[in-house]
């Protein structure tokens, strides 16, 4: 009972789990500056706990804190209400049946940087490294050892802050041809994953020259270059200077250079500004213009998730062909998109002959409608309110059926992609 198993890998989570039946009580007092955000967030299954937790706490001037009784669930829909995440999470799964599948989920809510410590009173081997694997920086066994938590609460540990984070998800939304509506899709995605799935989302249109992007947001346009030119001194102070915030969880970066002024897109200040990015939110999605090179191919292998779109014209077919050769025997996945944007032209090429010449089947499938990219470019109202979930989903990791390509409607009504 008094035993105690502690790591710390990969610096990412920070988690102490419990697993024994647990009394409900209510939430004990939370101590919040007006105007704060809380820098710790506990949510434990008994009043000991509680009690130590906040003692230690106390004793070490921690805050602002949140200590709360309750489950793993609870957490999560907490940390959804927050805007800004805290730096350290503890939870307790004392009486649940399948601790890995709540830590799980909690994985997917809660932000890379945040560190996250489980409580648990089983000694178990095969948990703790299935913990671990899950991205758990630390498993503690209740009763908790205060030598043990302290180091957590008080950042103070240099090991901790030494050891890398989780990183979020890189999504790079790319066109065959231009005019195709990469811009309108990348938005759509990053507004939903931000607005829907209350994920903290990071937009970048990575062309110096565009603006599209920020008018289809009604937001105002700027970040890129700061961000570019000080991809030495990058850090999550300066992009919180840097990003554009639109909305509690959506962050943009973009840039409307003169079209007369060169624009500095080195590879090596792309490659930092992703890899910090990827550190501070869970999804990153890329806005990747057609400007084929190393920077173009560096951005598509290196992302987890590639959202190319194509129409039926036989160059955008010819296109999409060369950019599946580029990515081929990379990681990560691909989803193809259908963009009707022209059905009724003729001499366009058939879907299925395309489907046939690409030996794969498009992934989702955008019926042409006409009102509404205008009325995403135009009046500043993003696709992702009425037509992104089902691509959203997808990006998020959610499969779908290759031999049933799903029609993208619009409106859609449908919450997530089922496969």
């Amino acid at each position: 009972g008094q035993a105690a198993a502690g790591a710390q890998v990969g610096g990412r989570w920070v988690i102490a789990v419990a697993t024994s039946p647990a009394p409900q009580a209510g939430p004990a007092e939370a101590q919040k500056p007006a105007g704060a955000h809380y820098e710790i967030i506990a949510f434990v299954r008994d009043g000991d706990t509680d009690t130590a937790l906040q003692d230690l706490m106390a004793q070490q001037q921690a805050g602002p804190l949140h200590v709360a009784r309750g489950t793993v669930r609870d957490a999560i829909k907490f940390l959804e209400k927050q805007q800004r995440a805290p730096r350290l999470l503890i939870v307790d799964v004392s009486g649940d049946e399948l601790p890995l599948s709540e830590v799980d989920a909690l994985a997917e809510a809660c932000e890379p940087t945040v560190s996250v410590v489980v409580l648990g009173e089983r000694q178990d081997v095969g948990l703790f490294r299935e913990l671990i694997r899950l991205g758990v920086a630390d498993y503690l066994v209740k009763p908790i050892l205060p030598d043990l938590i302290a180091p957590h609460i008080s950042g103070a540990d240099p090991k901790l802050r030494s050891q890398p984070h989780r990183t979020g998800k890189v999504v790079a939304v790319a066109g065959a041809r231009g005019g195709i509506g990469t811009t309108t899709v990348a938005t759509a995605v990053a507004w939903t994953l931000a607005n829907r799935e209350n994920r903290r989302c990071a937009l970048v249109d990575l062309n110096p020259y565009g603006g599209t992007l920020s008018v289809q947001l009604n937001t105002e346009s700027g970040g890129l270059v700061e961000a570019l030119e000080n991809a030495d001194h990058l850090d999550a102070l300066f992009l919180e200077r840097t990003l554009v915030q639109q909305g509690p969880r959506l962050f943009t970066l973009t840039a409307e250079l003169p079209f007369d002024q060169d624009a500095a897109m080195d590879d090596k200040a792309v490659e930092a500004l992703i890899q910090t990015l990827e550190r501070q939110f869970h999804y990153v999605v890329l806005d990747v213009p057609r400007m084929p090179g190393s920077l173009y191919a560096y951005v598509l292998r290196r992302a987890g998730v590639r959202v190319l779109i194509s129409d039926r014209t036989v160059p955008a077919m010819r296109d999409l062909t060369r950019m599946l050769g580029l990515i081929d025997n990379t990681s990560g996945r691909s989803i193809l998109v259908l963009n009707d944007q022209r059905p009724n032209s003729e001499g366009l090429a058939d879907r299925k002959m395309i489907e046939e010449t690409l030996s794969r089947p498009f992934d989702l499938y955008l019926p042409f409608d006409k009102s509404l990219p205008r009325g995403a470019d135009n009046l500043g109202e993003p696709l992702a309110a009425a037509a992104a979930a089902a691509l959203a989903s997808c990006s998020a990791g959610n499969t779908l059926n290759p031999a049933k390509p799903r029609t993208w409607r619009r409106p859609i009504n449908c919450r997530r992609c089922r496969p």
